[in-house]
């Protein structure tokens, strides 16, 4: 981490660090006082926005492209079909197994929650209780939220350049059957039902 003044706040973002085993000890250790901010969306719809990356990936390097539905369910020792937990779009959805790994070095007062459904639809209010988490005034204001009707979420505009994420973000998800998502949600019901209680918090997805 880069060296700070006392009013300047270093924030550094990588997804993988949530999933990984050896992260949360890392952290702890060069500085068990961090704060640390997860966005969350619901899992079923997280884990079709990765396949689609995927997806994509492969479709660019010409290698044989990817199933979900053969990818994310398997049969069981009875024959009976189940989800595919060492599929990596499936295992990085399961936030109940990776936040118990963080919680083992941090408390729940180190995190905040941001509801990545509401964020998406509403950033300004899940901002305003970043703010708050990290102590910090008020200082995004509505008309630096500009949507991209192209990508179908808000990007940020600072004096007059704004700024997008990149060209992955905001791609139309592959085509997945009903059937497909109603057994991901299913699959998903008891892992979202302890990440609430390990969390001491319900996110309403549906």
């Amino acid at each position: 981490m880069p060296s700070t003044s006392d009013d300047e706040i270093v924030i550094e973002k990588t997804p993988a660090y949530f999933t990984s085993q050896l992260a949360p000890k890392r952290v702890f250790e060069l500085n068990p006082n961090m704060k640390l901010i997860l966005i969350v969306r619901h899992p079923t719809f997280r884990t079709i926005s990765d396949f689609t990356q995927v997806y994509y990936n492969k479709l660019e390097q010409n290698k044989t492209l990817p199933i979900l539905s053969l990818e994310a369910f398997k049969l069981d020792d009875k024959g009976q079909e189940t989800i595919n937990m060492g599929y990596k779009p499936i295992t990085n959805s399961l936030y109940d197994l990776h936040i118990a790994n963080w919680l083992k070095y941090f408390s729940l007062d180190n995190f905040h929650f941001v509801n990545g459904d509401v964020f998406r639809a509403n950033p300004l209010n899940e901002l305003r209780k970043v703010e708050g988490f990290l102590s910090l005034e008020r200082s995004i204001s509505p008309s630096q939220l500009v949507y991209d009707y192209k990508k179908g979420f808000f990007c940020f505009k600072k004096t007059t350049k704004i700024k997008c994420l990149g060209d992955s973000k905001g791609r139309k998800h592959r085509a997945i059957s009903d059937n497909a998502v109603e057994k991901l949600t299913q699959s998903f019901q008891e892992h979202n039902e302890n990440f609430f209680r390990l969390i001491n918090r319900t996110f309403y997805w549906v």
